[in-house]
């Protein structure tokens, strides 16, 4: 609450840009890492990832389900 009340009063969200720019610069470093880090220890460990399946499609909708749920909220609330 305390950090919404402020945000309310702001007359335009040329300020909060600034942090939304941010937060997708930080949201694409993570990505990067976490895919680095997944190549770098399927090369050393190649016996744990033999026998995973890496799709499977009865899962699809829960991925897209996820997927717009952790996305949507820094392009479309900074928005508004």
């Amino acid at each position: 609450m305390l950090i919404l009340i402020p945000i309310c009063w702001l007359r335009t969200f040329k300020y909060i840009a600034y942090l939304s720019l941010f937060a997708n610069i930080s949201i694409i470093f993570a990505l990067i890492v976490i895919m680095v880090y997944s190549a770098s220890n399927m090369a050393h460990h190649p016996e744990v990832h033999k026998d995973l399946n890496y799709f499977h499609f009865s899962e699809l909708p829960l991925f897209f389900g996820v997927a717009v749920f952790n996305f949507e909220g820094n392009g479309l609330v900074l928005n508004l």
